[in-house]
């Protein structure tokens, strides 16, 4: 499970605003209305969403929006696992998007791990066989 925060605010907007989210897809422009199920929420300032999502090992993005208008845009961060991926500022015209990966070995291809994993088996097994020999 990997989990998502976002935080948001704006000392300048003190409109009601939609927020929306998309993992591994893009955001819509006016996601509000043409994607409604990217809607993560709706709230004057200051915004904050979190969820836990199973997603398979490997490179993901993110993308944050809300419907802020030009002049009224908002400061946010996106936060996997605790760690910041992307801060920000964000309106309907400039969403927030930050790339991560999952998996234990982030960034590393599997077969590397199992190559390295076999190697340092090998290893472990001649000590062995050398510290019984008399």
């Amino acid at each position: 499970m990997v989990k998502i925060r976002i935080e948001a605010s704006s000392t300048v907007d003190s409109y009601l605003r939609y927020h929306g989210m998309a993992i591994d897809k893009d955001l819509a422009s006016g996601f509000w209305i043409n994607q409604p199920e990217s809607i993560i929420g709706t709230s004057y300032s200051p915004f904050t969403y979190e969820k836990e999502f199973d997603l398979s090992n490997g490179k993901h993005t993110i993308i944050y929006g809300n419907s802020a208008e030009t002049g009224y845009e908002w400061d946010a961060k996106i936060y996997v696992d605790g760690k910041l991926v992307a801060s920000g500022k964000v309106s309907r015209y400039q969403y927030l998007k930050a790339t991560f990966t999952v998996g234990a070995a982030a960034g590393i291809p599997w077969y590397y791990v199992a190559l390295a994993g076999l190697v340092l088996l090998g290893a472990v097994a001649i000590y062995i066989r050398k510290r019984k020999k008399p």
